[in-house]
């Protein structure tokens, strides 16, 4: 037991924290407002909401860290590119999350989105590796064994080093 008029102290250890002032910021924001912002803007806005949804991510929080990423998506793509700078700039940022959603889905056995994310990653990319594997990881938990063998096969002729893969 605790006497009454004790003093009590505690050491509290911050396991993690992500900056989200942009993302609150953006919130608050028009249509009109968001609408001006330039690509380096909203690209920061969406990596601040990227950096959260890694962060469930770390802690085996899928679900959330999907949230996270679909919300960064929804903010990336119904903007309005200048020109081929932007759209590299851009593609790379959509690229980032496509993926990181497609192994939220896996991870929740959510074969079929998992598919959609991937074949989404592949369309900004035609031959990223990380797409291609998830797509024959996605395959197999659908049992799909041939299709699986087939995006397992390209994904190590595309990276034939990478140990994880092989």
């Amino acid at each position: 037991r605790i006497p009454p008029d004790a003093t009590i102290m505690f050491e509290v250890e911050l396991l993690s924290f992500v900056e989200n002032k942009a993302v609150d910021d953006y919130d608050t924001l028009s249509g009109e407002e968001k609408h001006k912002m330039s690509i380096e803007e909203i690209i920061k806005v969406a990596d601040a909401e990227r950096e959260i949804g890694n962060d469930s991510f770390e802690q085996k929080i899928y679900g959330k860290a999907a949230k996270h990423y679909s919300k960064a998506i929804r903010i990336l793509e119904p903007v309005h590119l200048k020109d081929e700078k932007e759209e590299r700039l851009w593609s790379v940022a959509l690229l980032k999350l496509y993926l990181n959603l497609s192994l939220c889905d896996i991870k929740q056995c959510k074969s079929t989105l998992a598919i959609t994310h991937c074949r989404r990653a592949l369309e900004l990319d035609g031959k990223n590796v990380k797409a291609t594997f998830r797509l024959g990881q996605a395959y197999m938990q659908l049992s799909e064994w041939d299709k699986s063998k087939d995006y397992l096969l390209r994904a190590a002729h595309l990276a034939p080093n990478n140990t994880e893969i092989r």
